[in-house]
Formats: C-alpha cells, structure tokens, sequence
C-alpha cells in the first residue's frame, strides 16, 4: 500500500508539471498569434482599408442622378486646378443633388489625404478615362474606383446637357433618341457602343424615371 501511495503521488507530481509546460506553451504560441496579428494588421496596404466609402455604399447617393452628383462632385475637387482652362468642371450641372455633390467632395478630399499623391492621380486618370468610356472597370484602388465614377458623370452630364464640347454629336443625338423613345413608351434600343450606350440610357431615363425636366434645345 506504501509503495501505490509513493507511485500515486510520484504520477501526480509528474501530471502537475506536465500540466504547467502545456499552459506555458499554449501562453506562448498565444502570445505568438497575437503579435503575428497586429504585425498583419500594421502591414495592410492602405488600399486594403475600408476607410473610403464606394458607390454601392452609398444607397442614397448610388442611383440616377444623385449617383452623378457624387461623381461630379469627386472631379471637382481632383480635377480643381484645370478649372482656369475648363471652367465647366466647377460649374454645376442643371440637375444637382447637392448633398451627393459634397459629399463626393469631402470623399475625395479623403483620398487625397489617405493615398500618395502620384498614384493616387494616376489612378484616378485611367479610372476617369474608363468611365467615360462606359468600359468594363478594372479592379483597381479608392482613386480609380471613384476616378470611374467622375468619368462616368461627366459622360452622363455631357448627354443630358448636349455639350458638344466635351462628348461627340453622336452622344447627343442618342440621348434624344433616349428621351424619344421614353417619351413614347418605346422599348428600349440602346447602340452597341459602351460609350453611346449610356448616352442614350440616360436620355431614356431622364423621361422614364421623371428626373427633373431639361427640355431638348429648340423643341
């Protein structure tokens, strides 16, 4: 009986030191983990922080004519100092939601001051070029996402207000054909070009969804 008492405790000092070394390691590794997450966490790349809001996160601002608002918005602020050549990118378009203007402003105003300035308007610019053009988006960073944005705007504001001076004749003409066939109920027959393609769905919309009335020119 002495000699299982001596071997019973012998096993339970053995198990308690066995016991402490596990919870050592387990300290450890969970110290490790830790560390290795704010390590991970301070490496993300600032295009990776959701500090700027997208289009589709802005219910709001993400539809019809508040969503070009918030673009023309965005190209206001990069594209200030090209106003003493242009002056139309400052002037406000016909049609205004003004809260999604400025808050397109102070999103921009965000980017400026999150991203390094070269990249950040360089992908702004090729954004801006591909929205225009109404191609597909590339997968890209705050500032071409919201540079698509500016582009797409300025596209759609251009065919609505018939300025020739910054999209082709062709555009405009579209976008009667869009108000025409809105007007009379017609189904929708949009060209194949992306560009014109917006051209016209914005003059289709302009009538269908009742957007704030801009009379065709010498109707």
């Amino acid at each position: 009986m002495m000699h299982l008492g001596r071997f019973s405790n012998r096993v339970s000092q053995w198990a308690r030191k066995r016991t402490g070394a596990l919870v050592g390691v387990v300290t450890v590794l969970a110290t490790i983990l830790v560390a290795g997450g704010i390590a991970l966490q301070a490496s993300t790349p600032p295009e990776m922080a959701p500090s700027v809001p997208q289009p589709g996160g802005l219910p709001w601002c993400g539809t019809a004519y508040r969503r070009v608002a918030a673009g023309l918005g965005v190209d206001s602020v990069f594209r200030a100092d090209e106003a003493v050549r242009e002056p139309q990118i400052l002037a406000k378009p016909r049609m205004q939601d003004e809260g999604c203007y400025r808050i397109g402003q102070r999103i921009a105003r965000s980017m400026k001051v999150m991203y390094a300035p070269n990249t950040c308007r360089s992908d702004y610019a090729r954004g801006r070029h591909d929205g225009f053009q109404n191609s597909i988006p590339s997968i890209g960073s705050d500032c071409y996402v919201w540079g698509y944005e500016a582009g797409f705007s300025q596209l759609t504001r251009g065919s609505l207000e018939f300025r020739t001076d910054w999209v082709s004749a062709e555009c405009v003409a579209q976008n009667k054909l869009g108000r025409h066939d809105a007007a009379h109920a017609y189904a929708l027959r949009p060209p194949r070009d992306a560009q014109l393609q917006q051209c016209y769905t914005a003059g289709y919309d302009i009538e269908s969804l009742l957007w704030e009335s801009v009379p065709i020119r010498g109707e």
